[in-house]
């Protein structure tokens, strides 16, 4: 188990904790912007096989993808209307991509501290909290973090 546990894991360990509670107080924010019309529209009965405000013939016509159109619907289906848990997955969010930012930096550098560093960095500053209470602007850090490990994997195959 220590072999495991490296020095780098126990600090990303704390960057993932400090970053949980930064942005823990933005669980109370309320929706904005286009968040309202994302929710509203999230709303709307469809068939399930039928995302909604995908189709052309919609009005909100190729404004969402169908990974941000399911992940808000998901959402929208198991909790309801509810910014908290909104919110809550937007830090989670946060917190997989930055996972993903040290992942990628290690295996590109193979350097611990750079990772680090990176990881931190990454907490810190990327998309301050409007990235993360954004309801439409969560989805862009899964998209970060669905990038970064595809881009490990390859880098993986390249050795």
């Amino acid at each position: 188990m220590i072999k495991i546990l490296k020095k780098s894991y126990f600090f990303l360990i704390f960057i993932v904790i400090l970053t949980f509670f930064i942005y823990l107080p933005t669980i109370t924010n309320f929706p904005e912007g286009d968040d309202f019309l994302f929710l509203w529209h999230i709303q709307v009965p469809v068939n399930f096989f039928q995302v909604p405000f995908t189709n052309w013939d919609q009005p909100m016509a190729g404004r969402y993808g169908y990974g941000q159109a399911w992940y808000g619907l998901i959402l929208y289906r198991i909790f309801g209307l509810e910014p908290y848990v909104f919110n809550f997955f937007g830090i989670i969010l946060k917190i997989i991509a930055l996972i993903s930012v040290y992942v990628f930096t290690k295996k590109f550098t193979k350097n611990d501290k750079v990772a680090s560093l990176s990881a931190l960095v990454f907490a810190l500053i990327s998309s301050g909290i409007h990235g993360v209470i954004s309801f439409c602007l969560q989805f862009a850090l899964l998209f970060l973090a669905n990038f970064l490990v595809s881009s490990s994997l390859l880098l993986e195959g390249f050795k």
